[in-house]
């Protein structure tokens, strides 16, 4: 399956994902529409990784709040980059 790894920042620092300078939705879509149109002939998964650097960084914020943020951002731009026939079942797992 095709992994994404993903960190927003602004002026070098890590910010919520969809909050800084990184054009990142277009990346997000673009694999979520690859993926819904080859689903039926092999992978449909998509893999994506949300950088938190919280252990490098301490202040920059509790990993809580921005994981649940980045997982449901993700999702919003993966539901409005694919038709609603197309989706896959969206899981997420924070470690």
């Amino acid at each position: 399956a095709p992994l994404i790894k993903i960190k927003d920042l602004r002026d070098g620092r890590p910010v919520a994902l969809g909050t800084g300078g990184i054009a990142l939705q277009p990346l997000v879509a673009e694999a979520a529409r690859a993926s819904a149109n080859v689903v039926s002939g092999g992978w449909g998964d998509i893999w994506c990784v949300f950088e938190w650097d919280r252990a490098w960084l301490p202040d920059i914020g509790e990993p809580e709040f921005a994981l649940d943020h980045a997982a449901r951002t993700i999702y919003q731009w993966m539901n409005q980059a694919t038709p609603a026939q197309t989706r896959q079942p969206i899981t997420a797992s924070v470690y």
